[in-house]
């Protein structure tokens, strides 16, 4: 299926049992998507270009990396943002992220 985005798709991810897909685009958003009907169920709003995208062990959670120097975790449910983390002034853009085994770590 095809999911209109309004710039390239630089980044995307499945949950652990395939029934959605995370996407990260230049059009600094971040999108949830019903793997088998290509509905975007969520679409949250970044400050710049979103590069990277992860869940976790049980989908409850998208770890995204942006240009806006920001890790975000996203509540994968809601949508809501619940933590975002500044890599400071020195640091270069979010290009990777991941979650360890049991999702303690990112």
């Amino acid at each position: 299926r095809e999911v209109e985005h309004g710039d390239e798709v630089r980044a995307f991810a499945f949950n652990h049992d395939g029934s959605l897909v995370a996407t990260g685009s230049d059009d600094k958003k971040l999108r949830l998507v019903e793997a088998a009907s290509g509905q975007v169920v969520r679409e949250v709003e970044h400050g710049d270009q979103v590069r990277a995208v992860a869940f976790n062990h049980d989908g409850s959670l998208v770890a995204t990396g942006s240009d806006d120097k920001k890790l975000r975790l996203v509540e994968a449910s809601s949508g809501v943002v619940v933590r975002e983390i500044e890599h400071g002034d020195k640091a270069d853009k979010v290009r990777a992220v991941a979650f360890n085994h049991d999702g303690s770590l990112i």
